[in-house]
């Protein structure tokens, strides 16, 4: 595995610039709220390709967790259940992390993509810590600077994932926070990963 380390960290800069990529498409279209929540979007793990898969009506299977837009709110199934011919408040709540309650299939396929990228990158910097691993008697700055790395990646998902609950408000502390580390990390980590 040492022989392969260049090959890994080149690999885990590559996958850097990728999430600089997948994170600018999300700014500059204005998806980064086609997901409500997180981890999963809307309540499913593939997020719905249509705005009928998530609007309330009569006759309809849903399961717990799963978000719905009905009358411009969000509301969250309780249980699984089967819509009766009337919605019924008792079986949903109130999505209270933010209101934004719109449904743009490319926001939202937009969104998951860049969680996929980010998701790729992280199983990337465990390879890139497995390699340098293997430094940790010859050159122990090694391992310690692909920890540091994958340390501010993990700082930076925290902080996406904070910023993403909350409609984004430039006067909202979590989603200053986000942006800051979404915009600074990388670039550390990629320095780090220079060396």
């Amino acid at each position: 595995m040492k022989k392969n380390f260049p090959t890994i960290v080149q690999i885990t800069i590559l996958s850097l610039y990728l999430i600089f990529l997948a994170g600018a498409i999300v700014r500059m279209t204005g998806s980064g709220m086609g997901c409500p929540d997180w981890p999963k979007c809307f309540g499913y793990y593939i997020p719905p390709t249509s705005e009928e898969e998530i609007t309330w009506k009569p006759s309809s299977v849903f399961e717990e967790g799963m978000i719905i837009i009905k009358n411009k709110e969000l509301f969250v199934a309780k249980q699984d259940l089967k819509t009766g011919m009337e919605f019924n408040a008792e079986n949903w709540e109130t999505y209270t992390k933010h209101d934004y309650a719109k449904f743009n299939k490319y926001h939202t396929w937009t969104e998951y993509i860049n969680r996929l990228v980010s998701v790729v990158a992280g199983f990337v910097f465990l390879f890139l810590i497995a390699g340098a691993y293997q430094f940790r008697r010859e050159k122990k700055i090694i391992p310690i600077l692909a920890f540091t790395a994958f340390f501010l990646m993990l700082f930076e998902a925290l902080a996406r994932k904070n910023s993403c609950r909350y409609q984004p408000n430039p006067c909202n502390h979590n989603y200053s926070y986000g942006r800051w580390t979404h915009h600074h990390c990388p670039f550390i980590e990629i320095t780090i990963c220079g060396f």
